[in-house]
């Protein structure tokens, strides 16, 4: 099929559904959505079978999706609240498992081209209003479903943002044919989802610990402000608490934060924010908002919500020694070099919420040999992981005296050059 990715930019997920679309003999082109004019003229240069979107920031125009079919993987535009119950699955792998099986009913071999068409925009036409956003398809129920028989070894799931445990479950839940061996994976599925989600907030405070001992900042009592309250922010706020005694003074979610200078009680928060669906009234707290909230004089802050949270607008108000990026990319490049030159420690995103990727392979290393571990034991390869990690990037920037992001970018270049030179390619 001739594929075009309209994308807002070339992250990870959209690098990576492009590696999974072009190994699977798809024809690609990728475009940059930056404005009407531009798709509009993508597609019409590339007249794609189909449009994929990884990643945007606003809706697709309707003059494109009036005439192509169009799946947006990971929307991100104003009025987007995520996945629904019957409508889950925005993690990177679990976008990929899914967006394959959307390709397998529209691959243009399967019906000649009219009745294709007058499927097509059949369909189109029931999903053509989703979350007040017309043309926007979601991936639903039907989708998520692994087919043993053609792929003994599924990708492994990835917590992300919207993202419950209940959908977490969902491709293996509707498995066909499962392999012998494989119960025992759909048994402790549970398990490894709860390390999933725990993952990323557990790698993050690896790095924060680590940081901490770098700036000679005693952790214990120091204050934190976390935005976000999801996985990733729920769980930080947790084990900030009961990992180092941090005084976690301020979180917030889309609607608002909160404040306690003496410090907000995790299990306090989370019962609240179970009842209400979010943090805001709590009690014994104050209202606060989520740019005040990011300004707060906090020894550490952790912007654990979405992209472009410090920017030059506020970067020069920033006023935490240690910036701990659990979120994507929350930082954006004018303020890293703001932060930066103030004496900000910058833990890169990339670097910071790594816990839940490696820990997604770990669940995938024993699968292959199906032997699995404690939670324990997965806890302390974890921090093994996570710390060596954080040495070879801060090594890397002391070493090339640059800041801790391009530090890290150094240390993933000269891994993948010295792996293509140990096989001979270059």
């Amino acid at each position: 099929m001739r594929i075009l990715l309209l994308t807002h930019s070339f992250n990870s997920l959209a690098q990576r559904v492009y590696c999974e679309l072009a190994e699977l003999g798809h024809e690609l082109s990728i475009e940059f959505d930056i404005g009407d004019e531009v798709s509009l003229d993508a597609v019409a240069l590339f007249a794609p079978d189909l449009i994929v979107a990884p990643f945007l920031k606003r809706a697709i125009p309707e003059s494109i999706w009036a005439k192509h079919v169009c799946l947006v993987v990971h929307p991100g535009i104003v009025g987007d609240r995520g996945p629904s119950a019957q409508e889950p699955l925005r993690c990177s792998s679990g976008v990929l498992f899914v967006l394959h099986a959307q390709l397998q009913r529209a691959k243009a071999d399967l019906l000649p081209r009219g009745a294709r068409q007058q499927h097509l925009t059949g369909r189109r036409r029931r999903r053509q209003a989703v979350d007040g956003h017309p043309g926007i398809m979601r991936f639903g129920r039907p989708a998520a479903t692994w087919d043993a028989r053609s792929d003994p070894n599924p990708s492994i799931m990835e917590s992300d943002v919207g993202v419950s445990n209940q959908t977490g479950h969902e491709p293996v839940n509707r498995a066909e044919d499962p392999p012998a061996g494989f119960s025992e994976r759909l048994e402790r599925h549970g398990l490894w989802w709860i390390l999933l989600v725990s993952a990323t907030a557990m790698g993050g405070m690896v790095t924060i610990r680590e940081a901490a001992k770098l700036l000679d900042l005693p952790l214990r009592g120091a204050t934190c402000a976390i935005q976000g309250y999801g996985n990733v922010g729920g769980f930080a706020h947790r084990l900030a608490h009961d990992l180092f005694g941090l005084k976690v003074v301020a979180v917030s979610d889309e609607f608002g934060g909160i404040y306690c200078e003496g410090g907000l009680d995790p299990e306090v928060v989370s019962a609240h924010m179970r009842r209400n669906g979010k943090v805001g009234g709590c009690p014994g707290s104050e209202a606060i908002g989520n740019a005040e909230l990011l300004e707060l004089p906090v020894d550490i802050l952790i912007p654990a919500a979405i992209e472009n949270q410090l920017t030059a607008a506020n970067a020069d108000r920033i006023r935490a020694r240690i910036v701990a990026e659990l979120a994507n990319g929350p930082t954006t490049p004018e303020a890293d070099q703001v932060l930066t030159e103030k004496g900000v420690y910058i833990i890169p995103d990339f670097l910071c919420n790594a816990g839940g990727v490696t820990v997604s392979y770990f669940e995938q290393v024993q699968n292959a040999y199906n032997y699995y571990w404690t939670e324990d034991e997965v806890h302390q390869r974890l921090d093994q992981k996570m710390t060596k990690a954080f040495y070879s990037v801060h090594e890397m920037a002391q070493r090339k005296d640059v800041h801790n992001r391009l530090a890290a970018y150094l240390v993933a270049v000269d891994r993948v050059a010295k792996a293509m030179k140990l096989r001979g390619w270059v």
